[in-house]
């Protein structure tokens, strides 16, 4: 996305559980030469993992310092297999040195225990992608789909899958089923529409005609989100940028000034600086912003000058 809330990127809480180096140099590569030959495969990738540490430990300390948390966490591991703590350490470690095989490890066993929390799912449908397993990264965000059709988060893990194989039709479909989806009657024939999400899945449609540059159609869905929720500044800020992009400045400052009146105060910065405005026109934008009622595009485009 294009604006500062649709983004919204995923926030991972940290543990970290230190334990002591164990093996030296010389003597734990001959252990380790034995170990490998007759462990399971489980145990032969950790022992591995560690001859690896034990020979980067004096070409990198903070190599060497991830990795002996890693060892840490992994012991801990062969004791409660199913500790979350534990569990979300060693992702952590694994995160941090951008080992996605190793992460994937603790993450499936995460997800599986916490069926309950779906970031589980969308973390793991993230990290299988960046492994290339786009199978496996389908895979778990269609299993929060099946169950959570409009989940915003799953959707746009899906899209972006989508689109790093080249399918953006694909993604087109997805998202405009989802909009069809979300009106329809429930089993009560009741219509519960989540206005929010339905803002959110147009920006991601938007977007998607954006990158494929089928520019009518990406501000055609803008104006539709703005319909819906006249409240939400996130279309109207992605319709200013859009037409800016298009070399279309003038026409770009109406919505740039309504999207900076209905925003939250801390996006307000941040799109004025997206703007190009004039000493003039910022000085009117603060005046616009004292004003109890948000103004429109088309109220600043068709108010009286002075």
């Amino acid at each position: 996305m294009t604006t500062p809330e649709a983004m919204n990127p995923p926030v991972i809480e940290q543990y970290y559980r230190p334990r002591l180096w164990v093996y030296g140099l010389s003597g734990g590569l001959f252990l380790l030469a034995g170990a490998l030959w007759f462990l399971p495969a489980l145990d032969q990738r950790i022992m591995a993992r560690r001859a690896v540490a034990i020979v980067e430990v004096a070409e990198d300390p903070a190599i060497a310092a991830l990795e002996k948390e890693a060892q840490s966490y992994e012991v801990w591991l062969e004791k409660e297999p199913t500790n979350e703590k534990a569990l979300r350490g060693l992702l952590e470690v694994r995160l941090k040195q951008d080992d996605i095989a190793g992460a994937a490890i603790p993450l499936e066993t995460l997800a599986r225990l916490r069926g309950d929390n779906p970031d589980y799912l969308i973390l793991l449908g993230q990290v299988k992608q960046k492994a290339k397993d786009y199978e496996g990264s389908a895979a778990a965000f269609k299993k929060i789909l099946l169950t959570e059709p409009a989940n915003t988060k799953a959707l746009q893990g899906m899209v972006d899958l989508m689109l790093e194989q080249n399918r953006p039709e694909g993604a087109i479909s997805l998202l405009q089923q989802s909009l069809k989806d979300m009106g329809k009657p429930k089993e009560d024939q009741t219509i519960q529409i989540d206005s929010e999400k339905v803002t959110s899945i147009q920006l991601m449609l938007g977007q998607v005609y954006v990158d494929q540059q089928r520019i009518t159609e990406a501000i055609a869905i803008y104006d539709q989100a703005t319909a819906i929720n006249k409240t939400d500044f996130r279309p109207v800020l992605a319709k200013a940028i859009v037409l800016k992009n298009q070399g279309k400045a003038d026409e770009a400052k109406p919505f740039f000034t309504s999207a900076i009146a209905l925003a939250p105060a801390k996006y307000k910065d941040q799109i004025k600086d997206m703007a190009i405005f004039d000493e003039v026109e910022l000085e009117a934008l603060e005046a616009i912003e004292a004003q109890e009622e948000p103004v429109t595009p088309e109220s600043v485009e068709t108010a009286p000058a002075e």
